[in-house]
């Protein structure tokens, strides 16, 4: 928690002197829940509920183009629950908490906003767990950085609010194994994949 703590303190400070500094930067903080999964895990269905807060910076462009720079916190991971009434009674629990950079195009199509970009995340703190609990040597091999990119949609509710529905997909493996093939690309890993809605509120 100190972590990402101080990760939002530096963020709000640097945002504030960007925007005191220059009236065309806009500054805010962000937040919202997320459900995710994990491609490559052996298991389907976005069941692991998340979320992630943080700040960003945003500056206007031309022809109805802005761009968004933002730094926070997330929780990705992996879920699957177990169903004793269908005599399922195993589950399994990924958590991945990460702190993360993105760098978001934004562009004003009638009434909504059309938003993709890349995004870095830096893994801070990681656990696995089954139905007996905690794994002390679980199976994955996480990296400590996530590199991927993300689409979505944003709408704006007044001058200060704006919602947003985002789809967010690891490039590169964040865990275990990984090789190229001739015709085929990138093969084996784990990828992380998130459906985030996100509340982005303008200071001014």
């Amino acid at each position: 928690m100190f972590r990402i703590n101080f990760i939002l303190f530096l963020f709000v400070l640097f945002a504030s002197n960007i925007s005191n500094a220059q009236e065309s930067f806009k500054s805010g903080v962000y937040f919202g829940p997320n459900v995710g999964q994990i491609r490559g895990d052996g298991y389907a269905g976005f069941n692991k509920i998340g979320g992630q807060i943080g700040g960003f910076v945003s500056h206007d462009l031309k022809n109805d183009w802005d761009y968004v720079i933002s730094i926070g916190y997330i929780n990705k991971g992996s879920f699957k629950p177990s169903k004793p009434d269908q005599g399922i009674f195993d589950k399994y629990l990924i958590i991945l908490n990460y702190a993360e950079a993105k760098f978001t195009l934004r562009k004003q199509i009638s009434v909504v906003n059309l938003d993709f970009g890349p995004y870095l995340g830096i893994l801070f703190t990681s656990s696995v767990a089954d139905e007996n609990g905690k794994l002390n040597n679980p199976t994955y091999n996480f990296r400590k950085i996530d590199f991927g990119g993300f689409i979505g949609i944003s709408y704006p509710l007044n001058d200060k609010i704006i919602v947003s529905l985002t789809n967010e997909q690891s490039l590169w493996p964040m865990a275990n194994s990984v090789e190229f093939v001739r015709w085929f690309g990138i093969v084996g890993g784990s990828f992380n994949n998130v459906l985030a809605v996100n509340f982005h509120y303008h200071f001014k």
